[in-house]
């Protein structure tokens, strides 16, 4: 059998966990979503999975030895990089 779509989520087998965590990700960004290509959407919203969640602290905190707070900055960031990489015109819905 053929990997799932990593854009359409696949079979249950393949998505064990983070389905609240998914919708959560999904409407996040959603004043982005009339702004951007059905695809690129599905895209951000991948993108930004992999800044969520302790998957995403361990890295920080014992790759690059960043305290808690600073590794949740350092995700807060991220995720306003990616936003504003997906944005057409580079701005983010909600920044000043």
């Amino acid at each position: 059998a053929s990997p799932p779509d990593p854009h359409r989520g696949g079979p249950a087998a393949w998505r064990r966990r983070g389905p609240v965590r998914v919708e959560w990700l999904e409407r996040a960004p959603e004043p982005l979503r009339e702004r951007l290509e059905p695809a690129r959407y599905e895209q951000l919203v991948s993108a930004l999975t992999l800044l969520v969640g302790w998957e995403a602290l361990i890295v920080l905190r014992d790759t690059r030895g960043l305290s808690a707070e600073q590794a949740g900055d350092v995700s807060a960031w991220a995720a306003r990089a990616l936003l504003a990489a997906a944005a057409p015109d580079g701005s983010v819905p909600g920044e000043r």
